[in-house]
């Protein structure tokens, strides 16, 4: 299977093997930001990268379509046509070999000119010279290093059915709905740009993630980055925001079954005013209002300060 080579991503190998699992659910949703506003609308097929899952609709017309057409943006570049994810399902069920070449490769082979099948050694096997790049930032730089907080939707505010989710072990947990995950998001990204706010309280964007290394990209830190229930889910907590901390993975590991929500509540009324400045895309800085509770625990270190964002405090203080 030939195809030009401006169709294909960089890295499209990186971000096929990005995706761990493929899950089937009833009435799969996508989330669709036009401006300001976040859209839920049905999809046949979705990848959700954070979570390393490649999702079909149970409710899809076919679910191999589905697949393919999911399993194709992960492959050709956006704007590709339409038609390239059923060539692919279709050179993969006849057990072609995918090969992307440079341009114009394919339009000299085969026609009996110089490279094509008049002049090929039957005797040697065939060997593809071109050379093209294969490294790339890609989309790492596309998303932006600086957050831009803006006041977060109260619960319900959107009017958007619930959808169930099961937790682990098969029962059915309480109700997560796309604007609970969607506000969930909009902290992760909009309020702390993919940092820890147990980190922030205690040293800047700079200092903990420095230019030049891999940490400075927002999407690899966006990997370990956690929405954490203080409340817990399984124990009636509410999935809101006035109940979530955003933790990297080893603060998560480390604070998680240690915090408790009226100790943050109280810490943070009687918090202190802090700016912590970010920089932005053009290098120049944006300095974030905010508070740090000092928060105490239970056992050693009895003590750990957290950065909340204006908005983000006012919804905890106000639940």
């Amino acid at each position: 299977m030939h195809l030009p080579a401006e169709v294909v991503r960089h890295q499209w190998l990186h971000h096929v093997r990005a995706l761990e699992e493929v899950r089937v659910v009833p009435g799969l949703q996508a989330c669709f930001r036009l401006g300001k506003e976040d859209y839920w609308l049905r999809v046949d097929s979705a990848a959700d990268v954070e979570r390393k899952v490649l999702w079909i609709s149970a409710d899809a017309p076919s679910a191999m379509e589905a697949f393919f057409v999911a399993l194709a943006e992960r492959v050709f570049e956006a704007g590709s046509p339409p038609y390239l994810a059923y060539a692919l399902q279709g050179a993969v069920a006849a057990g072609y070999v995918v090969r992307f070449d440079s341009p114009g490769q394919a339009e000299q082979e085969g026609d009996g000119g110089p490279g094509g099948a008049g002049n090929v050694d039957e005797g040697q096997p065939s060997r593809s010279t071109d050379v093209r790049p294969s490294h790339s930032l890609g989309e790492a730089d596309e998303m932006p290093n600086a957050p831009t907080p803006a006041p977060l939707p109260q619960p319900g505010s959107g009017g958007i059915n619930s959808s169930r989710r099961k937790r682990r072990g098969g029962d059915t947990g309480r109700t997560e709905s796309p604007e609970e995950r969607a506000a969930t998001d909009q902290l992760k990204e909009k309020h702390y740009a993919w940092h820890c706010q147990v980190c922030l309280a205690s040293a800047g964007p700079l200092r903990l993630a420095p230019r030049g290394t891999y940490a400075h990209r927002p999407l690899h830190r966006r990997s370990f980055m956690v929405g954490h229930h203080v409340d817990p889910v399984h124990a009636e907590g509410v999935r809101w925001v006035s109940n979530i901390l955003i933790l990297c993975d080893y603060h998560h590991r480390q604070l998680g079954d240690r915090l408790e929500h009226a100790a943050i509540a109280t810490a943070l009324g009687a918090g202190e005013a802090r700016q912590v400045e970010f920089e932005d895309a053009d290098g120049g800085s944006i300095r974030v209002e905010g508070t740090v509770a000092q928060v105490q625990l239970d056992s050693e270190p009895f003590q750990v300060s957290v950065f909340f964002t204006a908005e983000h405090a006012r919804s905890w203080l106000t639940a």
